[in-house]
C-alpha cells in the first residue's frame, strides 16, 4: 500500500473545483439562513427609529419599471447597524430617498439587525430559489468530495502501468488491459496528452476503469519514501486559495 503525505491529502481534497463549490455553497446557505431569519422575524418589526441612507441604486426591470435598492445605517442602544431595503418597481425615474437623507425604519427590538425602511421591503432573495441553489451546490460539493475519496483510494491501493492513448476530436481515450479485459477512460481537452501514444497511469485494482494519468496528477509518487507528494508550486497555490476562501467565509458570516 502506498502512502499519502498530509500535503497530498490537502492537494487532492482542496481542488480548485471543490473550493469554488464550497464558496458557492456557503454563499447560498448564508443567503438562505438570512432569508429564513428575516421572514420569521418580520412580524415582530414594530419599533420605529431614524436611519441615514448610505446608498441608492437603480434596479430596472425588463418592462421598463424602475425599482430602487437602498442601504442605510442606524443606531440602537449605542450600537451601529446597517440594513438593506428595496422599493417596489414603479414608473418613477428618481428614487424616493437620496443619499444622506434621514428616513424612518422599523426594526425588531430583539434582533436589531433585522430592519426595513417605511414603504419598502427588506431586500431578500426569493426563498425557493435560495433553497434550490443551495441544495444544487451542496450536492455538487458532496459529489466532488466523493471523487476525491475515490482518487485517494486509487492512489493508495492502485497499480501503476502504461496506458495507451487514442484521440477522437477533443477527447483522449486512455486504455489498458488486464489479461483479456479492456478498460478505458475518456479525458476532454487534456493538452498534456497531445501527441502521445502512451503514458503512465494508475488504476484501482477492484475497479480497473477508475484510472488516472500520472502526468495530469497534482501529486507525484516517490518510490524511495513510498509516498505521494504534491509539487511545491501546486501546494502553495492551493494553500493561498484556501486562505482566500477562509477570509471570504469570515466576511460572509459577519
Amino acid at each position: 500500500m502506498k502512502k499519502l503525505h498530509w500535503t497530498a491529502w490537502i492537494t487532492i481534497f482542496a481542488s480548485y473545483r471543490n473550493l469554488l463549490l464550497y464558496i458557492a455553497s456557503l454563499t447560498f446557505v448564508i443567503i438562505l439562513l438570512q432569508n429564513i431569519e428575516t421572514n420569521m422575524q418580520r412580524p415582530y418589526m414594530d419599533t420605529i427609529t431614524t436611519a441615514t441612507v448610505l446608498e441608492s441604486k437603480e434596479n430596472r426591470t425588463r418592462t421598463g419599471l424602475h425599482g430602487w435598492d437602498y442601504k442605510f445605517s442606524y443606531t440602537v442602544n449605542g450600537i451601529s447597524y446597517s440594513g438593506k431595503s428595496q422599493e417596489p418597481s414603479s414608473s418613477q425615474f428618481y428614487p424616493s430617498y437620496s443619499v444622506g437623507e434621514t428616513v424612518y425604519i422599523v426594526y425588531n427590538p430583539n434582533y436589531p439587525h433585522i430592519s426595513e425602511m417605511f414603504d419598502t421591503t427588506n431586500k431578500t432573495y426569493f426563498l425557493p430559489v435560495s433553497v434550490g441553489l443551495a441544495l444544487i451546490f451542496i450536492f455538487s460539493l458532496v459529489i466532488s468530495v466523493w471523487r476525491g475519496v475515490v482518487r485517494s483510494q486509487t492512489l493508495r491501493y492502485g497499480e501503476i502501468t502504461q496506458g495507451k492513448i487514442g484521440r477522437h476530436r477533443s477527447e483522449y481515450k486512455v486504455s489498458h488491459t488486464i489479461g483479456k479485459r479492456y478498460y478505458y477512460r475518456n479525458f476532454v481537452f487534456s493538452f498534456k496528452l497531445r501527441e502521445k501514444e502512451s503514458s503512465a497511469i494508475i488504476y484501482h485494482p477492484h475497479k480497473p476503469d477508475t484510472l488516472y494519468v500520472l502526468e495530469r496528477s497534482p501529486v507525484k509518487y516517490c518510490e524511495k519514501s513510498n509516498k505521494w507528494r504534491p509539487a511545491f508550486f501546486f501546494f502553495i497555490i492551493r494553500m493561498a486559495v484556501i486562505a482566500l476562501v477562509v477570509l471570504f467565509s469570515m466576511v460572509l458570516m459577519q
